[in-house]
């Protein structure tokens, strides 16, 4: 059992690894705490959560002063393409925050805006996005 662990870990610390070089070279600052990995700029700060079969975007925080900029849409572009290079099936919450402010989107409009970035709906709040078939992915499946 502790082998089937030890490499489940050693899985995800080198697909996290491969995710934050490729965020780096991107521009990106990044912290590595186990299998989360979060990424940010000046701009914008997203947060990955890496499972065995998908990943899990976590959050996009955008300083409301820089909303409707694109630079949640540069996270989530940076997200779908380290989906892509490792293969894997991205996965999010598409909820509005529990307290709002104006510049937030609502419930609607920020599940549309995951639907134009091919997100498809897996329940109420849940949305899932499968790696795109043309992608060139980097086989991050095995360290």
């Amino acid at each position: 059992m502790t082998d089937s662990k030890s490499s489940y870990r050693e899985m995800i610390a080198s697909r996290v690894t491969r995710a934050a070089n490729f965020a780096v070279d991107a521009g990106f600052t990044v912290e590595i705490h186990g299998s989360l990995l979060n990424i940010s700029n000046s701009r914008s700060n997203g947060l990955l959560l890496f499972r065995s079969d998908h990943i899990v975007l976590q959050q996009i925080t955008v300083d409301p002063r820089k909303r409707r900029h694109r630079h949640g849409s540069a996270m989530l572009d940076l997200a779908i393409e380290i989906a892509n290079q490792a293969g894997l099936r991205l996965e999010l919450i598409a909820e509005a925050p529990s307290r709002p402010i104006k510049a937030d989107l609502s419930k609607n409009e920020l599940q549309a805006w995951y639907r134009r970035h091919k997100f498809v709906d897996a329940d109420d709040v849940l949305m899932s996005r499968l790696p795109d078939a043309d992608a060139t992915k980097a086989s991050w499946s095995v360290a």
